[in-house]
């Protein structure tokens, strides 16, 4: 009996999967039919459902983006290379969408060192990473046990200098793969979806007027209330526009 319900169990937890796949796959063929708003309710059926990943965020934009909704599309290709920030497609169709985009903002310049720990931080996506750290760190348990237990002074030494190079790999791994996670979960940048947003210097109507941003402007998040939301723009403008402006990434 118990060994029945296990059996059960397996079969509740496998078949949604097999579900999504069949969905996700009927998606993508309507999608190559050319039947754009078809495909993009069967994938935003599988995201209400739970379902995540950069292929589904990719797909969805790329069918955002066949029905003319700009905004969308970056959106959910600013999605999908969250989870993934080393796929090349996603960074070029996402290049593509915000090429027309109403706004051309500028970014501030950054240090070297800051352009090289991100871009080494996005070799990978922070799955990619926990498995480097993981496939690492089991090295450097074998390496170490060849350490501790062999009587010959090379393998001794090999396993000595080896394990401590490979378990700081497996350390460096770690902490980029909780950054990546980190980054993925913040919930600290957006997507103008209003046709255009009024930046004010405080959260009130009748404060200053400081800019105007357009539909498809990604924005940083830096402050909210319950009706407003304050933005840094990547040339480090800063004001606050009202909420229902912006969807978070």
């Amino acid at each position: 009996m118990h060994l029945k319900n296990i059996i059960l169990g397996m079969l509740l937890t496998v078949t949604p999967l097999f579900a999504s796949n069949a969905v996700f796959e009927e998606a993508n063929k309507k999608y190559a039919d050319q039947q754009y708003a078809e495909a993009l309710q069967l994938y935003r059926n599988l995201l209400t459902e739970g379902y995540q990943s950069t292929e589904l965020y990719y797909n969805t934009a790329n069918a955002y983006f066949k029905l003319s909704d700009i905004p969308r599309a970056v959106l959910y290709y600013e999605r999908a290379l969250l989870l993934n920030p080393a796929n090349e497609d996603v960074k070029y169709n996402l290049k593509i969408a915000k090429a027309l985009t109403i706004d051309k903002i500028d970014t501030l310049p950054t240090y070297f060192w800051q352009d090289w720990m991100n871009a080494f931080r996005n070799w990978f996506s922070s799955d990619a990473w926990a498995v480097v750290s993981l496939t690492s760190f089991m090295l450097f348990l074998l390496l170490f046990a060849g350490f501790l237990y062999s009587g010959n002074p090379t393998i001794k030494k090999v396993g000595f200098m080896g394990g401590l190079g490979i378990l700081i790999i497996s350390a460096i791994a770690l902490n980029q793969a909780l950054n990546a996670q980190e980054a993925a979960t913040a919930k600290n940048t957006g997507v103008i979806m209003a046709a255009s947003s009024t930046a004010k210097s405080a959260p009130d109507n009748n404060s200053t007027t400081l800019f105007t941003i357009h539909e498809g402007c990604k924005v940083f998040i830096e402050d909210k209330t319950t009706e407003w939301v304050e933005i840094k723009l990547e040339n480090g403008e800063v004001g606050w526009i009202k909420a229902d402006d912006l969807e978070v990434i």
